[in-house]
């Protein structure tokens, strides 16, 4: 058995079972465990949740947004993707960095996806599947032997990409992962004297840490096409650095819905970037609604707000595993304390690199 056929325990019961189809495949198998895409996943919180939003489908994903005069930056990395075995949970461990407005967010999550290509049970639902499939032909009389075993091997290389669509389609299919993720966010500086910039006897700079996050989400496919996302959050954090500033609660949750619409490329099925992650090159539609409040008061929670919530169309065009464009328009409703409440619109635009299947 060739190393990469036991880099996939799965697609080894199909070398097994189709003797003729390892050396057809032998070229086409991923040089890397394929990715378990989400398709909601990346999209599931752009707004409120951005900075401590987190999800492990991905090896390696960074983007930057653009709003108004605000620029934020963020990437989420997997590092246990590298390894070559498949570990539950372990290969689902992700990493958290974003910066904005001056604030650090440093995190850490982890999944569990019970619909792993790798698992005994997906093993067993593929060695079912290969039955349903029909085998070439048997020689022939007088067929000569060489040009048989050609004739062989190249229809099992036709039938590889049908084989491998059809076994991560089946993955896909009313499949649940379940993830949490916890962040902590720090102010801007962290070290150096203290001191009270308007003299009011109050250091400005007491605190280094702002808050934390705590989250926990379900993400549901209906199908490669169709995907569902809903998170809810606790977390503490305070409005400034300023001596004597409380830390507050901040309840919220998120929904989140993505519908692929479009196939940028209708033979993505014998693609590399389909056979290394899973890509499918595309342009996707959705909508994400997000909400937290505030239990402090106007004194003690940031802009003096009660309760955000945000819904945000958007629209991305994912051209290739490594240039995606994300357009939302966040329509925001504000409450500050005193029930005065202001609806604003206001474009956001993200740019998004994803490194899904590094070699």
């Amino acid at each position: 058995m060739t190393r990469r056929a036991r880099l996939f325990p799965v697609f080894t019961i199909a070398l097994l079972v189709l003797p003729s189809l390892r050396a057809a495949a032998q070229d086409d198998l991923p040089q890397r465990n394929p990715i378990f895409l989400s398709l909601a996943g990346t999209n599931a919180e752009p707004v409120i949740f951005r900075d401590v939003s987190l999800n492990t489908y991905q090896l390696l994903t960074g983007s930057l947004g653009f709003e108004k005069t605000d620029t934020s930056a963020k990437a989420t990395f997997a590092p246990f993707k590298l390894r070559q075995q498949y570990i539950p949970v372990l290969s689902e461990i992700g990493l958290n960095f974003a910066q904005a407005k001056g604030v650090t967010t440093l995190g850490v999550g982890a999944a569990y996806n019970p619909r792993s290509a790798f698992s005994a049970e997906s093993g067993l639902d593929l060695a079912k599947q290969l039955a349903k499939y029909k085998t070439f032909r048997g020689p022939m009389d007088g067929e000569d032997a060489a040009a048989y075993k050609k004739l062989r091997l190249a229809y099992y290389k036709d039938l590889w990409p049908q084989i491998f669509d059809d076994f991560y389609s089946d993955l896909a299919k009313n499949a649940v992962i379940v993830s949490a993720a916890a962040n902590v966010q720090t102010f801007g500086t962290l070290g150096g004297d203290h001191v009270d910039v308007d003299q009011d006897g109050k250091i400005d700079n007491f605190y280094i840490m702002k808050g934390y996050d705590v989250s926990a989400t379900v993400t549901y496919s209906a199908s490669q096409a169709t995907g569902v996302t809903a998170t809810a959050h606790f977390g503490k954090k305070r409005m400034t650095a300023v001596e004597g500033q409380t830390l507050e609660t901040y309840p919220g949750a998120s929904v989140s819905f993505a519908q692929r619409v479009k196939t940028l490329n209708p033979d993505y099925r014998k693609s590399d970037d389909y056979f290394k992650s899973l890509f499918i090159p595309s342009i996707v539609l959705g909508a994400s609604l997000e909400w937290q409040r505030c239990d402090g008061d106007a004194t003690s929670c940031e802009n003096a707000l009660q309760s955000q919530t945000a819904l945000t169309p958007y629209i991305e065009i994912k051209a290739s595993p490594t240039a995606q464009f994300r357009i939302g328009i966040p329509i925001q409703r504000s409450v500050t304390f005193g029930k005065k409440s202001q609806v604003a619109l206001g474009p956001s635009i993200q740019y998004v690199l994803q490194l899904s299947g590094a070699k």
